[in-house]
């Protein structure tokens, strides 16, 4: 339903609009319903943290953190919670309602968070804050995870000087080689990684990072963006400005499939060729993903034209994952590309799931499906997986694998296209990427 719907572009579009009225839920919804119980204990939630969105009616954005309905105050007293906060304090109501295309534009200025330090009272404080009915939904914060499988091993074209070209065999699968004789993509074009950090001094990518010089280091916002020296990314996980990666080099090696430098004698070609890369840390100290979606918005809010998630769950990140995905792609216009996960099966994944994303499966050199890569109507598109060389740490490359690698694969590609046609927005974009890709359902293995 979800990816056969929502994410669709075809004849079937007004039906499933239609649908689409007919299930929205109720406010104090809370999210996933009768399956809360076993998800509060999951591994894949952060425990005692609780994510709601209130209703408009009693939203004050003017306030700092705290100012939240008596009501809901009330419940959050008896619980003992902590203070609330906005999750994105930054962010006003959007000055329109809805997109061009009719789709209600998000709003992430009514998104809250609040800790409770007794994790067995998680549930029913989800409960009673879904019972005031001053919410819009009621929701756990998912942990996602890294989608990587660690391998250790054309004719006519533009082929950069790039010494481990010829390792690259997914830019002959893609036709990479004759697209850059048509484009080279553009370093005004940024693609964020929003992934485990990077390592901002490999030769193959110290030159490709897009660097803010609006927000030099000096110990100032400069930019009064609200981070202050921002001015090669940011770790949102552990809340300084150095990207470099801690606990996994997981970013490092989906920066260069996208956007390593090619033509300087180095390592490899990046898909994006001259775009830029925004690198966004999003785990902490322990390596959990636990401000993935808070990278998404970030990324948005500096201007991205596309924002790549190696990453996600089986565990739908709810209503909170939506909105977030919903502001990038059409309050932002910034298209959004994840991995379909690594499972082998058509359950839905997340983010790759929801709607306004393209979501990536893995490909061999064949164009047959890996045996890792799930599949199914929430898949938009496929890209080698396998097999895949990239950036490493002491300076060095890596082949690996997993829908990790096909996304950033895409990623590139779609930067190309927008710097093309900069008249495309996000969902054109995503639309031509799928409608001009080869069709493989005729390899017998798929």
């Amino acid at each position: 339903m979800n990816g056969a719907c929502y994410k669709g572009y075809g004849r079937i579009w007004y039906l499933c609009a239609l649908l689409a009225l007919l299930m929205l839920p109720a406010r104090g919804y809370m999210y996933p319903g009768n399956d809360i119980p076993a998800i509060v204990e999951s591994p894949y939630v952060l425990p005692g943290h609780i994510l709601f969105k209130v209703i408009p009616e009693v939203s004050d954005t003017r306030s700092g953190t705290s100012e939240i309905p008596p009501a809901i105050a009330s419940v959050l007293n008896a619980k003992n919670a902590g203070i609330p906060y906005r999750v994105f304090p930054h962010h006003e109501p959007p000055a329109e309602k809805y997109h061009y295309s009719g789709r209600a534009l998000a709003d992430l200025s009514r998104i809250y968070e609040v800790v409770i330090e007794d994790h067995d009272r998680m549930l029913e404080t989800m409960q009673a804050l879904a019972a005031t009915g001053l919410t819009e939904y009621v929701q756990p914060r998912y942990v996602p995870e890294p989608l990587i499988i660690h391998e250790h091993r054309s004719e006519t074209g533009y082929f950069p000087n790039d010494p481990l070209l010829a390792d690259q065999y997914y830019l002959e699968s893609i036709s990479a080689f004759q697209a850059w004789t048509i484009s080279k993509g553009d370093t005004n074009t940024v693609i964020s990684i929003v992934d485990t950090g990077v390592d901002l001094y490999h030769p193959d990518l110290v030159d490709a990072i897009k660097y803010n010089y609006d927000d030099p280091i000096n110990g100032e916002d400069s930019d009064n963006d609200g981070y202050v020296d921002n001015f090669h990314g940011w770790d949102l996980g552990e809340g300084n400005n150095d990207p470099t990666f801690n606990k996994s080099a997981h970013g490092l090696h989906v920066s260069g499939i996208a956007a390593a430098t090619p033509d300087n004698n180095e390592g490899i070609a990046g898909v994006g060729f001259r775009s830029k890369f925004l690198p966004v840390k999003i785990d902490d100290e322990f390596g959990r993903l636990v401000k993935a979606y808070e990278g998404i918005v970030y990324s948005a809010d500096q201007g991205v034209s596309v924002i790549n998630c190696s990453w996600g769950s089986h565990f739908n990140s709810g209503p909170f994952g939506q909105d977030v995905i919903d502001y990038a792609v059409l309050n932002k216009d910034v298209l959004v590309v994840a991995g379909a996960g690594n499972a082998n099966t058509p359950a839905p994944f997340y983010p790759a799931s929801f709607d306004h994303v393209i979501g990536v499966a893995a490909t061999d050199s064949l164009d047959r499906k890996t045996g890792f890569s799930s599949y199914g109507f929430f898949v938009d598109i496929a890209a080698p997986g396998t097999g895949i060389l990239s950036t490493w740490v002491n300076d060095s490359y890596l082949f690996s694998g997993g829908t990790s690698m096909s996304s950033p694969i895409v990623a590139g590609a779609a930067a190309i296209l927008r710097s093309h046609f900069p008249s495309l927005d996000a969902l054109q974009t995503g639309a031509i990427l799928k409608m001009t890709a080869d069709p493989i359902d005729s390899v017998e293995e798929n």
